[in-house]
């Protein structure tokens, strides 16, 4: 069982800076021992550079990396600093929501960093103004080992208020090399702090998209 939470800000209307963590790691069962823990965090930026035209999807590149604060000896991380390179193409098709994404990651090991690109393609549907589902694909090769991950995932978010949303989702596994079956419960709350942000009428500000 993972614990994780993230915090994303808007910077500008075009770009954001995100900060992710695994508070807590447990981990049972196959008659080893109990074992728990705290797990990786990751801190990256996404820019949106191009918005949804008539015949064109919004794109946006996203760059990251992990801090290792896992503990390799239980299992729960490399140890290494990885880095991540994400293009996200979307676009608004009526009540349909499409989103591709292609990540590469460059995972640190003992001989330097190996490579490895994923793909995913996932679909968001408002059902109501509160309830929207999803279905989604994606997977890849593996850095540093020849296995493949491949996955697809349902879900559900229902928006409590404006601000506060509950999601939950089910994913089916269909590669060997992670858990078969996940189950994934989240709560997500939006507020807007007043920190002050880039100056509007700025050269960085109209860079930016401010």
């Amino acid at each position: 069982m993972d614990a994780v939470s993230s915090m994303r800000y808007g910077l500008t209307p075009k770009l954001d800076l995100r900060w992710g963590m695994t508070d807590h790691v447990s981990q049972s069962g196959g008659g080893s021992a109990p074992l728990a823990g705290v797990g990786d965090q990751w801190a990256s930026a996404r820019y949106r550079f191009h918005e949804q035209g008539r015949w064109t999807p919004a794109m946006a590149l996203s760059y990251g990396i992990k801090i290792p604060k896992a503990n390799p000896a239980k299992g729960f991380g490399t140890g290494f600093t990885d880095y991540q390179f994400d293009f996200i193409a979307s676009r608004d098709l009526g009540k349909n929501h499409l989103d591709f994404n292609t990540v590469g990651t460059l995972a640190g090991e003992l001989k330097g960093h190996d490579g490895a690109p994923q793909f995913g393609l996932a679909e968001t549907r408002q059902i109501s103004k509160k309830l929207a589902w999803s279905l989604e694909s994606y997977g890849g090769p593996q850095p540093g080992t020849s296995d493949r991950y491949g996955a697809g995932l349902a879900g559900v978010s229902y928006a409590l208020r404006p601000r506060l949303v509950l999601d939950g989702a089910y994913v089916k596994v269909y590669t060997a090399s992670a858990a078969r079956q996940q189950f994934s419960f989240g709560l997500t709350y939006a507020m807007r702090p007043r920190l002050r942000t880039v100056p509007a009428g700025s050269r960085v500000a109209s860079l930016l998209g401010r």
